[in-house]
Parts: C-alpha cells; structure tokens; sequence
C-alpha cells in the first residue's frame, strides 16, 4: 500500500454557529487572514487518482461503491487529474454524483499538505476540473465574504473559515499537533439579543 493510501484521514473540528453581527461575525469575515468556504450538504470524501486509476474514498478509508461507472467515464473525459494527485472534497448523491473539490493533499506525486492554504488552493484552480467535478469557491477580502453569506443565507448553507497560513489537517499525520483552526460554521439567521 502506498503512502498515500496510508495516510491518515484530516480531523474535522467540532461545528461552531455564529450569529450574524456578532463580534465573531465582523472578526471573521474582515480579516483577510481567514477564508471562507461555502460548506455544501453532502459526504466528505477524497478522489484519488493514482497508478490503478480513479478512485474515492471515505474519510475512514473505506472505497466509496455507491457511484455509477458512469461518473467515472464523464470525470475522465472532462477532468485532467494528473496520477498520483489526491483532493478532498465533498460528494454530493442528491442530483446524481457530483465533486466538489476545496482542497488538493497531493499533486503529481508532491505532498502539499504542509503548504499554506493560499498555495494549496492556487493548485487547485490549475488543475482543469468540469462536470460532475467542480472547485469550491472560497473569499479572502470582506467584500468577497460578505457576498458569499448573503448567498449562502438564500441556499441556508454554512461556511468554513480557514486560516489563509494553515496547513491541510492531514499534515497532523506527520507529526504536526491538531490545531482546530478550520471553523465549520453554520448560519444562525437570527439577530443576537441583548437582555
């Protein structure tokens, strides 16, 4: 089994909400320090592609069956994947499979995870991904993030923040303590109340 096989599965951190306009809220969304990422519905998984072929998995390691041979013949005629590339993502079942990727932990053979999120996502939006397969958009600047949860409060989606310097959490596996600092958010869209 190869390294990559091997790897540890990322620890998620526990689920946070945060109120529009709250001190979190303003602290979150302006500093440019931490991204912010559309939290889609659906199973965290991460698509391989190595010298066997296409494959996915579940975050315990287990290959994922419950897809057609059909999305696999359409993520090889859109997609250029390079071997030996691993992103994560979340798999979506409720409209016929779909991918959408937010982070890359290997890419043509080279470990990204301890690369910063800025490096690991420019990776990403250089990878020819289409289809069934698509990026996870993702704001830095207030303006960006301010756009993103008034679109997300009419699709009553959440968010993950990420610090913008973070390595992926699969890095822990290496050595690297757990740091908890991608915060999964969901929206609360009532106003806090000062009594």
């Amino acid at each position: 089994m190869s390294r990559i096989a091997r790897m540890n599965l990322p620890y998620i951190p526990r689920l946070h909400t945060v109120k529009r306009h709250s001190r979190m809220y303003h602290m979150l969304l302006n500093s440019e320090d931490w991204a912010m990422e559309q939290k889609r519905s659906g199973i965290r998984a991460f698509l391989i592609h190595d010298r066997n072929g296409l494959s996915m998995r579940w975050r315990d390691n287990r290959e994922v069956s419950s897809i057609g041979q059909d999305f696999w013949m359409d993520v090889v005629e859109e997609c250029e994947i390079p071997i030996n590339t691993i992103l994560d993502g979340v798999l979506r079942l409720s409209q016929g499979p779909r991918y959408d990727a937010f982070d890359v932990i290997w890419l043509s053979g080279a470990e990204l995870a301890e690369l910063s999120y800025k490096r690991r996502k420019k990776a990403l939006a250089r990878l020819e991904l289409g289809g069934r397969l698509a990026h996870l958009q993702h704001a830095i600047t207030s303006t960006e993030k301010g756009d993103m949860w008034t679109d997300c409060e009419r699709h009553d989606d959440g968010f993950v923040f990420k610090l913008t310097g973070s390595q992926h959490p699969s890095a822990q596996a290496y050595g690297i303590e757990r740091t908890g600092l991608w915060l999964k958010c969901e929206i609360d869209m009532q106003e806090e109340s000062y009594a």
